[in-house]
């Protein structure tokens, strides 16, 4: 087995930064937690999988801890301004799931069966403390990326973290979703109460059905029953994900297994909706024609996109499209199988070409919304690959990223 270059200094003493953050940083396994629901072991290069997997497993554990009934009547006592039973009409202390960030509970509220997603007491407090030694990193990060603004990056990254913990904020997101997906055929997400949501707890209807996690956790043994036909879920998924930033101007950065329900009815809800990031419609429109010109092998285009864009200039962006064209190979040309073995693949070609990449990232000038849609790409990708299909990715999310959900969903 060969051994994985090294990266260049900029990008180690980067590295060696992060790596002192992450030691000293209590917020570290809540994301670490989170990933843990993002990533599959097969997903993960076989000679990175085991400490890999034993350390968001060690994460899972630490940071997903069920906490304590009275916590959590507390809780809700301090967002409401008075005790949960003279609020609710039923309040189940047992929780329906334990999460790194909150807490979901199943509740009555005027007669109408909810769910409260309370926040952890102490996190936001405990959040903002290690954001504040992130800025730390802007130096190493402007170092290996000179022409990166690396603080309004890291501003970015520290706005994205404490909107996602905002759960009135994420409320409002998902009841924006909500009202958008209704007119959607076999799409669809959970009303939000807005009298009762606060900063922190989120009260929304309680929806039944089975989570695409549990129902492929559940099919271990490939009897998997998904709800609904496969290919038909993937084309939903990516009409999500990929159309509503055309239709809302919201990118919705945490697609996830667990985020993805099957109603009885053959319904697909989207959970977790509020994490959710606006977008600049022109922005979108040049990353399309970007991806297009990619699937076109028209390097001229690329770097046309790319310089309208002000990512690159047109020699680095000639460079960048040679690059990615290799590393993704048939998931831009047409029909391809996208399982974890095709993203563990991905994943050790980047590594060889990690020279290449960080090269071309220091020339790159990024702005921070960009942060948004790279990780509900990446999300989507791995959510996409555990349905083990045969699609033409790129055409999918092409057709939906310009024309909306509907262009998937129709017929």
């Amino acid at each position: 087995m060969s051994t994985p270059p090294s990266p260049p200094p900029g990008l180690s003493a980067l590295r060696d930064a992060g790596a002192q953050l992450v030691r000293r940083s209590p917020a570290t396994r809540v994301v670490l937690a989170r990933l843990a629901g993002v990533v599959t072991p097969a997903m993960v290069p076989a000679d990175a999988r085991a400490r890999t997997v034993a350390r968001l497993e060690a994460a899972v554990a630490e940071a997903c801890r069920p906490l304590a009934p009275d916590a959590v009547t507390d809780a809700l006592r301090a967002a409401w301004g008075r005790g949960p039973e003279r609020v609710l009409d039923d309040l189940d202390l047992e929780p329906l799931v334990v999460g790194p960030t909150a807490q979901v509970h199943r509740a009555v509220a005027q007669g109408e069966p909810v769910v409260a997603e309370v926040l952890r007491p102490g996190l936001e407090a405990s959040v903002r403390n290690d954001l504040a030694v992130l800025e730390t990193l802007a130096g190493p990060l402007g170092a290996a990326f000179p022409a990166l603004d690396a603080g309004a990056l890291v501003g970015a990254v520290r706005t994205m973290v404490l909107d996602e913990l905002d759960l009135e904020h994420a409320g409002d997101n998902q009841q924006r979703v909500a009202r958008a997906l209704r007119r959607l055929p076999g799409l669809g997400a959970p009303a939000v109460d807005a009298e009762l949501t606060r900063p922190g707890v989120l009260v929304a209807a309680h929806v039944e059905g089975t989570t695409l996690a549990g129902s492929l956790a559940a099919g271990a043994d490939g009897s998997t029953t998904l709800g609904v036909e496969a290919n038909l879920l993937a084309r939903r998924l990516v009409a999500a994900y990929g159309g509503l930033p055309r239709t809302l101007g919201l990118v919705l950065v945490d697609p996830r297994a667990d985020n993805v329900l099957q109603a009885p009815d053959g319904t697909t809800l989207l959970l977790g909706t509020g994490a959710a990031v606006r977008i600049d419609r022109d922005r979108l429109d040049g990353g399309l024609a970007a991806l297009q010109a990619l699937r076109d092998d028209d390097a001229s285009a690329f770097a046309a996109a790319l310089g309208r864009l002000g990512l690159l200039s047109e020699e680095p962006a000639r460079v960048a499209h040679a690059l990615l064209r290799e590393l993704l190979g048939p998931l831009l040309t047409g029909p391809a199988r996208l399982d974890a073995d095709t993203l563990a693949d991905l994943a050790e070609r980047a590594r060889g070409a990690v020279g290449e990449l960080a090269a071309l990232g220091a020339r790159s000038t990024p702005v921070p919304d960009d942060l948004a849609t790279a990780r509900m790409l990446g999300q989507l990708f791995a959510l996409l690959a555990r349905l083990e299909l045969t699609e033409d990715w790129t055409a999918l999310l092409l057709a939906a990223g310009r024309k909306g959900p509907q262009a998937l969903l129709d017929g």
